[in-house]
């Protein structure tokens, strides 16, 4: 007993430092993740397998089509990088499941280690610019790829990771009454945002502005509390600044979004190969570069671009089966969200919807481990909320 308890805290103190690593450092994140996934197998029980199948079965569904579609894949090797990638999303559902999830106070604090290690990124790359202007005389640091390069991510995906912090610490602020903890819950909103601005895509602005607007029209439908007060303020100022940036021409907003995604999405549908099955896992980038080369789009070939469209992407790769499963594992948990009235978890998730118009999240480990973190962490948190719902209904009629 003491050694199966030693294993748990010691998979608890592994998957705490991956979350404090994830912003931070890919290379080492990943080994803490896949140790704190074996430390945590060692001592597995049934019950904990039951439970992640049971939180998480659209996830294995979704997983085992990557599989079936290395069957018939035209290239194998890069079918198995891409499931390589796709490890986090068994990875963690088993983690969580082993973690032993049971109060919504546990995913906070995972979200709050998360976003520790956000803000000392965040932290890291502002000196770090800083310095470069101060003492080198260059301004490259501040450009879109620039900004994030001496981490080593890519600056589209370190925006989703900004646009989650900046959402997390608004909701906390605007229904939690920590003192202690409001003016760091501040400070990092307005630290992501600044960062934000240098990282950013148009899409990714668009999935803030929505998110403001959330939290504006909260306030004008709730009892108008102190913090709510500041909080729906500091949404004005965030909105404005980007409207106000964007007629500037300040920082060159949505430099990510420099290819023309009509003709890229047009291209990519017409490379599908076979409707129904697709190319095959980690067929897609044959098929496309292919059709590149073949429709006098040889840029497009050279620069080895994907659909740059989620729903596109998995429908070249894994035809209508493979589309159909990742619609369960995109849908399904905003359907509980929003039926179940958990906000939190629908303005966390969402911004993934909009993602997967112009990017293909689930294509790097970057974007597969940040979905999947999230997708589990409130996948428990709905969970736990429902089980405390029945609780109370049941004792309320005792």
């Amino acid at each position: 007993m003491i050694f199966l308890r030693g294993l748990r805290q010691t998979t608890e103190v592994l998957f705490f430092g991956f979350l404090v690593l994830l912003p931070l450092n890919q290379f080492f994140s990943t080994r803490l993740l896949f140790a704190s996934l074996v430390v945590g197998l060692a001592a597995v029980k049934r019950v904990h397998l039951i439970s992640a199948l049971r939180s998480s079965w659209e996830v294995f569904l979704y997983l085992l089509v990557l599989l079936l579609g290395l069957i018939y894949t035209v290239d194998f090797k890069n079918g198995l990088q891409v499931v390589e990638t796709s490890f986090p999303l068994l990875a963690l559902p088993l983690l969580f499941g082993r973690l032993e999830v049971r109060e919504k106070a546990k995913i906070t604090s995972f979200f709050k280690a998360f976003n520790a290690g956000l803000l000392s990124a965040c932290t890291i790359l502002s000196v770090y610019a800083f310095y470069q202007i101060v003492f080198g005389g260059e301004t490259n640091g501040l450009t879109y790829e620039a900004f994030t390069s001496l981490l080593g991510f890519q600056p589209t995906y370190f925006s989703y990771y900004l646009v989650f912090g900046i959402t997390f610490n608004l909701y906390r602020y605007f229904y939690d009454h920590e003192a202690e903890s409001s003016v760091l819950q501040l400070i990092s909103i307005l630290v992501f945002f600044c960062c934000l601005l240098l990282t950013s895509s148009k899409t990714t602005f668009v999935t803030l502005v929505l998110i403001m607007a959330f939290f504006i029209l909260r306030f004008l439908n709730e009892e108008k509390t102190k913090n709510k007060k500041v909080a729906t303020l500091l949404c004005c100022i965030i909105l404005m600044s980007i409207f106000l940036i964007q007629v500037a021409g300040l920082f060159h907003l949505g430099q990510g979004d420099a290819w023309d995604r009509g003709r890229l999405w047009s291209a990519s549908l017409q490379a599908i190969p076979n409707l129904f099955f697709g190319a095959g896992t980690g067929g897609d980038r044959v098929a496309l570069i292919s059709f590149f080369n073949s429709h006098d789009l040889p840029e497009y070939a050279r620069q080895g671009l994907n659909a740059h469209n989620q729903i596109i992407e998995v429908l070249l790769s894994n035809g209508v089966l493979g589309l159909l499963s990742f619609l369960l594992v995109l849908v399904l948990p905003l359907y509980r969200a929003a039926r179940g009235g958990h906000m939190v978890a629908v303005i966390s998730l969402f911004p993934f919807v909009v993602y997967g118009v112009t990017e293909v999240f689930l294509g790097r480990y970057q974007g597969v481990v940040f979905f999947a973190f999230l997708h589990q962490s409130f996948a428990y948190w709905m969970s736990i909320e429902q089980r405390e719902h029945t609780q109370l209904v049941s004792y309320k009629r005792f």
